[in-house]
């Protein structure tokens, strides 16, 4: 149940986190780049954003399971190697679709947006 609530609140905060940046989607556009170009930028976004988390989760869990060793030697806590890498692909696939999902509306965004004001 944990792992899945970890997955949505990645999908969500990339969801977010791509819609938050449609002015500078438009910026793009607008200086001439397509569909594609846009479309692989923000899913390396998302791959760089999962595989960062990935990296300090597992640096704090090993950090964790050296603290429980110390603090109660008979306690066994075992990161898997298998299980890292599960977490990361799962982490990966979900990022990915939670940066799909609004694409649309960055593929349908006018480059002409990113010229006016806020309002």
């Amino acid at each position: 149940v944990g792992f899945l609530i970890a997955l949505a609140v990645i999908g969500i905060t990339l969801f977010t986190l791509t819609l938050a940046k449609l002015r500078e989607h438009a910026v793009v556009k607008a200086l001439g780049s397509g569909n594609r170009r846009v479309g692989v930028v923000v899913l390396t976004q998302a791959v760089w954003s999962v595989s960062l988390a990935l990296a300090v989760a597992t640096g704090l869990a090993l950090l964790m399971a050296w603290l429980v060793a110390g603090i109660a030697p008979a306690l066994l806590v075992a990161i898997e190697p298998g299980s890292v890498i599960r977490a990361g692909l799962g982490g990966l696939i979900v990022g990915a679709l939670g940066s799909l999902v609004p694409l649309r509306r960055v593929f349908t965004v006018d480059p002409a947006t990113a010229f006016r004001r806020a309002s």
